[in-house]
């Protein structure tokens, strides 16, 4: 049995978060009258604030990110060409600067690293 894309792009947008807790939270409030539905809404609301804290953040991205990283040798005999560097926003009007722009702290993390990638293979930087 086929799905079609826009049928699963629906049923992971109900399935997966926010969408799965809003589903909840809509049960709850149909319900409300009930001792059912006013458990279903406090535990909307509980589920939406674990999963707004750092905790749950850095526990839900482990479940993830089970690949270890290369290692530089690695890299070099993977035959990459280069390092792709994505950047993670700026920091406004710094006062260091006179105002100016700058990089945020998790960009500045991200080109140390790849500059330290860069030292060990060689490789060119490409930064985005």
């Amino acid at each position: 049995m086929d799905i079609d894309v826009t049928t699963r792009a629906a049923l992971k947008l109900l399935v997966l978060p926010p969408g799965i807790l809003l589903a909840l939270l809509l049960m709850g409030w149909i319900f409300a009258r009930k001792a059912f539905g006013r458990l279903l809404l406090l535990l909307g609301i509980g589920l939406f604030y674990v999963f707004s804290t750092p905790a749950a953040l850095d526990w839900l991205a482990g479940q993830l990110e089970t690949v270890p990283a290369k290692t530089f040798d690695e890299l070099k005999r993977a035959g990459a060409e280069g390092i792709l560097v994505f950047l993670a926003g700026t920091r406004r009007v710094a006062e260091e600067y006179d105002g100016a722009d700058t990089l945020s702290g998790l960009s500045l993390a991200r080109m140390d690293y790849a500059l330290a990638v860069h030292r060990a293979t060689g490789l060119p930087l490409i930064l985005s």
